[in-house]
């Protein structure tokens, strides 16, 4: 396994799991479309001799564990993004907590690794439902990657760090002299007082390629980029969308046709590795700032 700096990983959901899809598994109506797209990602990172994170909603496993298993097969990390795609402030602590066992227990006997990692669905961690940190160490988590360092009209905590950092329920802008927990947020640019998000979903498919690369490649001069992806951007949907709206469907799938080869010019720039190989690594190097 090799040795980089940067961090890739991957939301394992099927696309109608997304919150612009939300109401048509409310609703039951949800199908599971990986196997293509899993597949387009696993050729990907094997052509680029990269092992990635795969942060896997247990309901997902439960509905494919043999593509949990060829994931595990190949190297790569399996890490939890909960059950049910629930934002953490709608579960409440018990609720979040259930999730993350009986997401753990599928995982665990799927892919017969310890689950160390966790990300939110929605990056939904914030000050109000930062009792989930104690949780998570609870439960034996060593790292999390929900926090989301920029202000979006859905998600996300200003003036977070944008670097990696040990963190507690005290205070998610602060790095911890605790360091039973760290976290890694997903890399922004700062443009003037403004944290920009680009290293990844709706806003890597929206940046023109070259743009991306370049927003890619300099923040990898200085720091880890923690970059991350969705199968339902590799892959071609099957079966019929539900009617959400022009709007809704263009944020959902605009430029999902380009966007791997968006990621493959990226893979070819930058060196990249897993939570837990980079932890393995440099974890006695973080200085969240």
């Amino acid at each position: 396994m090799n040795l980089a700096r940067n961090i890739i990983s991957i939301d394992y959901e099927d696309w109608l799991t997304t919150s612009y899809y939300r109401s048509a598994v409310n609703s039951g109506n949800a199908h599971f479309y990986l196997e293509k797209p899993t597949h387009h990602l696993l050729a990907l990172l094997d052509k680029y001799d990269t092992y990635a994170t795969f942060f896997v909603l247990g309901s997902a496993a439960k509905n494919n564990p043999a593509l949990i298993k060829l994931i595990a097969s190949q190297g790569h990390e399996i890490a939890s993004h909960g059950y049910s795609h629930t934002p953490i402030g709608a579960l409440g602590p018990v609720g979040f907590k259930k999730e993350l066992i009986e997401s753990n227990y599928i995982l665990e006997d799927l892919c017969q690794q310890k689950i160390l990692g966790f990300r939110a669905p929605f990056f939904s961690m914030n000050q109000s439902n930062a009792w989930a940190i104690d949780i998570l160490k609870d439960c034996g988590f060593i790292y999390d990657s929900s926090i989301f360092p920029a202000r979006t009209p859905l998600y996300g905590i200003k003036g977070a760090p944008k670097y990696p950092y040990f963190i507690d329920s005290n205070n998610l802008k602060t790095p911890s002299s605790d360091q039973s927990l760290l976290e890694f947020p997903i890399s922004t640019f700062k443009l003037g007082p403004i944290n920009i998000p680009f290293a990844g979903g709706i806003y890597g498919r929206f940046l023109p390629s070259f743009l991306f690369t370049n927003l890619c490649t300099h923040f990898a001069k200085e720091k880890p980029l923690n970059l991350y992806l969705h199968p339902w951007e590799f892959g071609p949907q099957n079966g019929i969308y539900p009617s959400i709206g022009w709007f809704k469907k263009l944020l959902a799938h605009y430029n999902s046709h380009a966007y791997p080869q968006k990621i493959e010019k990226v893979l070819q720039s930058l060196a990249f590795t897993s939570y837990q190989a980079w932890i393995n690594h440099h974890g006695s190097k973080v200085n969240g700032e």
